[in-house]
């Protein structure tokens, strides 16, 4: 008995890992899907390009990053795609020279 607790216990702590990581993604991610559709912006940043050029461009980038493809409107022409693998990722910039002092 002490086996399933132990088990149990493992499945909880990795359930409520998921769980919070999930949510911080989420809420890091918030900025760009509360927004309405971008599709203006492109088109005026863009004239010249035809839409479903445009929409084959930002399928591209959700579908790299995962988000599902009804997502693609919510990016708009200024987004930087390293601002969006940080909000997904939470990294912090690593400056160079960080944790190579010589000697050490």
């Amino acid at each position: 008995m002490s086996q399933m607790n132990a088990l149990l216990i493992i499945l909880a702590g990795a359930f409520g890992m998921v769980f919070f990581t999930e949510m911080r993604r989420r809420r890091a991610l918030r900025g760009f899907w509360d927004r309405a559709c971008m599709g203006i912006r492109w088109r005026r940043r863009f004239p010249d390009s035809p839409k479903t050029e445009i929409r084959e461009f930002l399928s591209v980038v959700v579908g790299a990053f995962g988000f599902r493809p009804s997502r693609r409107c919510c990016f708009s022409p200024d987004d930087k795609v390293m601002d969006i693998y940080r909000a997904l990722n939470r990294v912090a910039p690593v400056r160079l020279g960080d944790g190579f002092a010589a000697g050490g």
